[in-house]
Formats: C-alpha cells, sequence, structure tokens
C-alpha cells in the first residue's frame, strides 16, 4: 500500500513494512576539524569521553563527506538524501539562488512523522524553517542562520535569568587582523563572563540549554507507546566560540602541548607547500590569522569547545539510559562539514574543496535488539572505512524505520553493500569569496582521492588518501599518477546526469588536451 507524506497533494509516498520501529537520535555538529575524531601524531585531540563510548558501542563511518563545505548545502543533502540545489548559504546567496528545500521537496523526519513517529527538534536549521515545522509541528522554533542565537532567543535568555545571569561579556576576544592589514578583524568568540565580571557557569552555556530542553522532551515522550525521533543541531563548535569558567586547569594543559600546524608557518612566510588556487590567500586575508598568538588561542578554544559539548553529549545518552530507551534507539552523530583549524593559514571553512573542509565524523548506533534482522550488523566497535557520504544517513534512517520512500536519493543505507569503487560528487558557489568549483571523491581498490576543478581559476586540486586513513594536505595535481584517469571518471560523472551538465562542455575545454575526445560543445538541437 502506498501512503504519502501530504495525502492531498500526493506528496512524498512511501510504502510502511510492519517491523518494530526503534526510537531515533539523530545529532549533528556545526563544522568539526578531522583531527577530533581522526588525530595523528602531534594533533592537539580533545577529551571525548562519551563520544569514545557511543564509538564503542556502535561503528563509525572513517571515510565520509559531506556534499559541500557550507552549511545550507551540506544540511540540504542530509535530509533529502541527495544532491542539492543549493550552492550557497543564504547569507551569501546571490539574488535568485535557492536558499531554503523547495515546499515540494520532502526530507526524510516528515517520513517519520506521517508513519506515526512522534517528531522533536531542538536547535539550528538553516535549510529553511517553514520545511522543518512540517516535518516537527508548530511547536518547533528553528534557527535559520549560521550564527548562534546567544541574543535573541528568548527561552535562552530567561534560562540564563532563572540562573540569576543578566547577560555575558567576553573578557577575552579571539580576532583576527583586518582585511587592511591592521585594526581588528573579524569576531571568532573567545571566553566569557557575566555581565557583572563574574565566573560565567558552564551549565549555563547555550549548547546546555539545548541538552536541557532535548532531555525534557525524553522525560515526557522516552515511555511513550509511539517511537520518538529527536534531532539535536547543535551550533558548536562552530566559531564564535564561547568557553565559559571551570576550564581553566585544561586551557593550561592544552597551552604547554601546543604547537601551530607547519602549513601556518609557511602559509604565512608567503610559502605555501604546493601551487593553491587564489581562493585560499583570499580566505588568508578574511581570516587574518597573521598573528601567532591569535592561532594558538583559535586552536585551544575550538578544543575547549568540542570537550564543552562531549559534556552535553554524555547527558543526553544518560537521560536515555534512565529511561531505560538507550539500547532500543538508534543514534545516528554527524558534523554537517569540516574545518580548517589553522592549516594553511586558514580557519572555517569557505569556498573552495578541500578534504579538510568535507571530511565528517560519522557514528551509528544501533538498536541492540533487531529481531528481524533490518540491519546485518558488524559488532560494536567496528570502524568501516568505505566511502560514505552525509547522502546516506536519510535512506539509513528510513530503513530503520521500515519505510520505502518512492523519492530519488543519491545516498544508500550506510550498511548496504555496494561498490568498492564508489564516486561522491561535492560543489560549492560562493561564501566569502565566490569561486564556482566542482570536485570529485572517488573510492578505488587502493585508496581514494579527490580532484577540483576551480572553475574560475587556472589550477585545480587533487588530493590523496594515503595508509592509516590520512589525506596528504599537498596538492598534487603536478604528479601524473592517477590524474588522467580521475579526469576521465569526472567527465563521465558529469555527463552521465543532467544535473551537472553544466559542468561537461568547461571541463572539456580546459582539459582538452588529457580528454584528447573531439566534441561539440554546443549543444546544437536539431529538430
Amino acid at each position: 500500500m502506498i501512503n504519502y507524506v501530504d495525502g492531498k497533494t500526493g506528496r512524498g509516498p512511501y510504502r510502511s513494512f510492519n517491523t518494530r520501529r526503534p526510537n531515533i537520535l539523530m545529532i549533528s555538529f556545526d563544522m568539526v576539524p578531522r583531527e577530533f575524531y581522526l588525530p595523528q601524531e602531534g594533533d592537539m585531540a580533545p577529551r571525548t569521553p562519551n563520544l569514545d563510548k557511543l564509538r564503542e558501542d556502535g561503528l563509525f563511518f572513517s571515510n565520509a563527506y559531506a556534499t559541500s563545505p557550507l552549511c545550507s548545502p551540506s544540511r540540504a543533502s542530509l535530509f533529502t538524501g541527495r544532491y542539492p540545489y543549493i550552492i550557497a548559504n543564504g547569507e551569501r546567496s546571490h539574488d535568485g539562488q535557492e536558499e531554503h528545500i523547495r515546499e515540494g521537496d520532502t526530507i526524510y523526519p516528515e517520513y517519520l512523522k506521517a508513519a506515526g513517529y512522534r517528531t522533536r527538534h531542538f536547535g539550528k536549521c538553516h535549510v529553511g524553517a517553514a520545511k522543518f515545522l512540517s516535518a516537527f509541528g508548530e511547536n518547533d522554533s528553528p534557527w535559520d542562520r549560521w550564527s548562534p542565537p546567544w541574543h535573541d532567543d528568548d527561552g535562552y535568555r530567561e534560562f540564563l535569568r532563572a540562573k540569576g545571569i543578566g547577560d555575558f561579556q567576553f573578557n577575552r576576544e579571539i580576532r583576527g587582523n583586518a582585511a587592511a592589514g591592521n585594526g581588528k578583524g573579524n569576531f571568532l568568540g573567545g571566553w566569557v563572563c557575566t555581565d557583572q565580571g563574574m565566573p560565567f557557569p558552564k551549565d549555563a552555556v547555550y549548547p546546555a540549554y539545548i541538552s536541557g530542553k532535548a532531555i525534557s522532551g525524553l522525560k515526557i515522550y522516552g515511555n511513550d507507546q509511539r517511537p520518538f525521533y529527536f534531532q539535536i543541531d547543535f551550533f558548536e563548535p562552530h566559531q564564535p566560540f564561547f568557553i565559559p569558567s571551570g576550564y581553566e586547569s585544561r586551557e593550561r594543559e592544552l597551552r604547554s602541548v601546543l604547537a601551530l600546524p607547519k602549513s601556518w608557518e609557511s602559509a604565512m612566510q608567503g610559502r605555501p607547500a604546493s601551487p593553491l588556487p587564489l581562493v585560499y590567500e583570499r580566505y588568508r586575508r578574511y581570516w587574518g590569522l597573521q598573528d601567532q598568538n591569535t592561532a594558538e588561542d583559535y586552536l585551544v578554544a575550538n578544543v575547549l569547545q568540542y570537550e564543552i559539548l562531549d559534556e552535553q553529549i554524555g547527558r543526553i545518552i544518560e537521560q536515555l539510559k534512565i529511561s531505560g530507551a538507550y539500547d532500543r534507539t538508534m543514534i545516528i552523530l554527524t558534523a554537517d562539514h569540516g574545518e580548517m583549524n589553522c592549516r594553511s593559514g586558514l580557519v572555517d571553512k569557505g569556498a573552495y574543496l578541500n578534504p579538510r573542509v568535507l571530511q565528517v565524523p560519522l557514528y551509528l548506533k544501533l538498536p541492540q535488539a533487531d529481531p528481524e534482522n533490518i540491519h546485518r550488523n558488524p559488532p560494536p566497535g567496528t570502524v568501516i572505512d568505505r566511502l560514505s557520504s552525509l547522502m546516506d544517513i536519510a535512506p539509513t534512517i528510513l530503513a530503520g524505520a521500515g519505510i520505502e520512500a518512492q523519492d530519488r536519493f543519491d545516498g544508500k543505507a550506510l550498511l548496504e553493500e555496494g561498490p568498492v569503487d564508489r564516486k561522491l560528487l561535492a560543489e560549492v558557489f560562493a561564501h566569502v569569496v565566490p569561486n564556482p568549483a566542482a570536485c570529485l571523491i572517488r573510492e578505488g581498490a587502493a585508496e581514494t582521492a579527490l580532484y577540483t576543478v576551480n572553475f574560475a581559476d587556472s589550477i585545480d586540486e587533487y588530493y590523496r588518501r594515503g595508509p592509516g586513513g590520512i589525506w596528504d594536505e599537498t596538492n598534487q595535481t603536478g604528479q601524473a599518477a592517477g590524474r588522467e584517469e580521475i579526469l576521465k571518471e569526472m567527465l563521465a560523472f558529469f555527463e552521465a546526469d543532467e544535473r551537472w551538465s553544466a559542468y561537461g562542455a568547461y571541463f572539456r575545454l580546459i582539459h582538452a588536451d588529457k580528454l584528447g575526445t573531439a566534441a561539440d560543445l554546443q549543444k546544437f538541437v536539431s529538430l
């Protein structure tokens, strides 16, 4: 029998199967550096006991990627399970570009709601509040922007007042240099105290407020007859950072082992390790990290912000265990994109396609009891290294809920066996710097590789993932080995799908010497 998300219009057709439906908890972070979940020697890694335990209890996908380095496009991809038509965040998009998911599209929580799940959401949205209201009901209060609502979330302001805090102020700021070369530039957050100059308690930060709302919801609905789908979208660890009191000892410990990346030093000296397109230099001016103390403050605050998040994850999981729901709950935790974290003199992300801004953490804890064997599971604690995507989350959750959506998905369920030569696309148009670009991430028998074409620049980028899952961070387009093969695969990918036909002719044009095939690029139509 075919059901519909909207029975009147026929939007969102799906089939629902009689399975024992698990509770589902979906948690997203915003902008997580690779070394926070896959550290190597020399990295200043955060302490994350709660995330470590989640990894022990579930599966960890160590080779997972976003389809965009920007919030809105990446989240649109996650929630629809397909490549997005959004290619810029709303605050940076050109007039006429899509900023929100279209009304006629269906995001996977809408299927869950239609199939009988009690759906609740807490935190960031950034794909259009109207679509979230459809999925989570009029009680939802999603905020649709990149920046945190510290000052205009009435609920948070009341939360602070209940703790006897009127307001807060930054007593130690992190600021980049202005693009002109002098004066203060971008505000990157820092350390806070109350407006009276008193210590700001760690249980009053915005993540604690969001977690508290989610925990209240779990207490109300944790033992309901209907299964729940709870979605918690944290803003953190995205800058601007908000570091309260109580972390002074940990900060001193981090500073005692702190070392700036070598690529920061070489970039500041004007000698990057490999040729890079101009967009990187433009962002170096934008972030203004020429001062060593500023870069060090950023690295330390980023770790502390992530450790604050880990504490909140522990609170949420503890409530699941108290209510007896943990074992029967599917938990997915990820991030919408990566972060440069001072590599190459950059922080945050931008309109470029580098492995660091595309790779994401991806945790999946399955329900302990799965009597119908929907998931033929590897044992808990397994690390799965095959190429994965945020687009895989929607089909994974729907499969676990016994829902078969009759819609186009570019992703596939995470535990579904697939080809060893999977290929993924990522694209971007503009953030601060307009830089239309597309890349192909492809998995071969020996390695994962990423090739980026910057359509407004003469320099392409080519990166390879080596032993231990570590990406070589130098652009290797000068190396012939493997490059021509991936160029041909990229052209085939562009030309096999009408969505990417805009790239095909230009790709043939700029790489005509390597592709070597005759082609009429005009698309002349003869009727």
